[in-house]
């Protein structure tokens, strides 16, 4: 997976381990629960391979509109519509 335009509803159960799994190891190692963290992917990213970012809600650095994509965002549209990313 390159970016956001590869995911396909397929990619949802993988989105969702690592939206649960980064939390919980988040919340474990530096005591910030879920409801204090922002979970986002960037389109267009740096980089060419797809990864997610972890930032606390304070953290307002790489979250500018239209660059950062909310994972719950993401796994919604993907459950909506599975070539959602395809399409725009």
């Amino acid at each position: 997976v390159s970016s956001l335009r590869d995911l396909t509803v397929g990619h949802v159960p993988l989105l969702k381990e690592i939206m649960e799994t980064g939390a919980r190891v988040i919340a474990s190692v530096y005591g910030v629960d879920a409801d204090n963290l922002r979970v986002f992917v960037h389109y267009q990213p740096q980089f060419y391979h797809f990864h997610v970012h972890f930032t606390r809600l304070e953290n307002d650095t790489g979250v500018q509109v239209e660059k950062a994509h909310l994972l719950m965002d993401v796994i919604q549209n993907l459950e909506t519509d599975g070539d959602y990313y395809k399409k725009r």
